[in-house]
């Protein structure tokens, strides 16, 4: 039975919750939740990682929300992750 047939029946449709956010291949901006995710770190280690320099990306601020560009995510990652400084340095990964 598929899911249109059970919802048609009345059958209620448990979704199970994700215990990581994941990014929409169309989503150009993450926050730090979603972020950490796609490192496979915890939270709480991405954000030792802000803290310590071990970040390359710098957050982009709206308002009090800082969101990652997951473009250059992906790019720091590729690059072999590099502190703060020398990302900043070689040019952000262009």
């Amino acid at each position: 039975m598929s899911k249109t047939e059970q919802q048609d029946k009345g059958y209620k449709i448990k979704s199970l919750p994700l215990r990581v956010k994941v990014a929409a291949p169309e989503q150009l901006l993450a926050d730090a939740t979603v972020v950490a995710g796609l490192l496979s770190v915890s939270k709480r280690y991405f954000a030792t990682m802000r803290n310590t320099g071990r970040m390359g990306p710098e957050p982009l601020a709206f308002g009090s929300r800082r969101l990652w560009c997951i473009d250059e995510v992906q790019r720091w990652v590729k690059s072999g992750c590099p502190g703060r400084e020398e990302w900043q340095n070689n040019g952000k990964g262009l």
